[in-house]
């Protein structure tokens, strides 16, 4: 049981960047006093009292995937740290390159990462003359984010992106923005103007410095960037809507044929939920899979509804007329003229305004 707290304690020293704990049977120095002594510190540079600040900057170059149904999205970012260390200058005019864990304590890691988002440059830093540190990575692969789409297609989202800085504390590090390098109008970095999503419009981006808090006055420093997106409409009114509206009126033709032609009532009226199920495939595999309904979902359903709704009457109507109630079978056909569409035309408004 001890073993195991003391496991625990040794995990969440590793996160914090905390010393390691260890068993009084295994702490060389309960043994040998001689072992207390202090051993030098092989990177001398990455040990700092006080505070110091980092600039930050986060620029998106693309967003090649969005993921509904799997709550990620897929992403190819540049990260830019800058800071100076006065113990790091030296003489001449020349930038010197240095492995990042010299100077750096710690791993700088993405809050939202997946197993394949990786950084895919050498871990190095550039040290210049007068001991300023710059840091540059990019990272590219799939980032988690909770989506709630119970209003898709119409939905908007607000997509994460955020580092923090595991080794050091609350404290030791203060994250600022930075102007991006050859972009001075951007502060803590942007996204890209054109992206691989086209059916996406970003609204806004904001940077800030975004701290990883357990409780009070134990954090993780950290900073991150935010996109907001406003999903596109148009693509889902010509593919999906339009096709399931024309699928709608179909069902309705048989309300303008006389009862006296049941064949062709009921002939065209299985017509529509031929086409319906077809279509209803094809939309399946547009809308996510999810354990709740969206707008998409209400309108489909509803039209499934409808259409379903006027084979019935078809049926029914026509079983009146066959019976010696021709009148009455030609009154509801009337009268479904003007109740059908009316009902679709509110259902398609109170899904759309739900």
């Amino acid at each position: 049981m001890v073993s195991i707290r003391l496991c625990t304690i040794s995990l969440l020293a590793f996160a914090m960047g905390l010393p390691a704990v260890a068993s009084a049977a295994e702490d060389p120095a309960a043994k040998d006093p001689a072992a207390k002594a202090p051993v030098a510190d092989p990177s001398p540079y990455r040990k700092e009292e006080g505070l110091r600040k980092v600039y930050f900057s986060i620029y998106v170059l693309d967003v090649d995937e969005i993921r509904g149904d799997e709550q990620s999205f897929v992403t190819n970012l540049v990260v830019r740290l800058r800071w100076k260390d006065e113990r790091l200058a030296h003489e001449g005019t020349r930038t010197r390159i240095m492995p990042v864990a010299d100077v750096w304590e710690g791993t700088l890691l993405c809050k939202q990462q997946q197993a394949l988002f990786r950084p895919t440059m050498p871990e190095d830093v550039d040290v210049e003359p007068d001991g300023t540190v710059i840091y540059r990575q990019q990272w590219s692969g799939p980032l988690s984010q909770p989506l709630s789409l119970a209003d898709f297609p119409l939905d908007t989202q607000d997509f994460n992106i955020d580092f923090l800085a595991t080794g050091y504390r609350g404290g030791e590090i203060e994250f600022v923005p930075d102007v991006v390098p050859g972009a001075e109008h951007l502060v803590g970095g942007g996204l890209a103007e054109t992206l691989s999503q086209p059916d996406w419009e970003v609204l806004s981006v904001k940077t800030e410095a975004r701290p990883l808090r357990f409780e009070e006055g134990l954090e993780i420093p950290g900073f991150g960037l935010t996109f907001i997106a406003k999903r596109r409409f148009a693509y889902y009114l010509w593919n999906v809507m339009m096709p399931l509206w024309l699928i709608v009126i179909m069902s309705w033709v048989p309300f303008w044929v006389d009862p006296d032609r049941a064949e062709v009532q009921i002939g065209a009226a299985s017509g529509t939920v031929l086409a319906l199920v077809a279509q209803r495939i094809v939309v399946t595999n547009v809308l996510p899979r999810l354990p709740y309904l969206t707008r998409m979902d209400f309108l489909t359903l509803g039209t499934m509804v409808m259409v379903f709704t006027a084979f019935i009457q078809v049926v029914g109507t026509s079983i009146l007329n066959y019976k010696g109630h021709r009148h009455l079978a030609l009154k509801i056909d009337h009268l479904s003229r003007y109740v059908f569409p009316g009902a679709f035309i509110l259902l398609q408004a109170w899904a759309m305004l739900l």
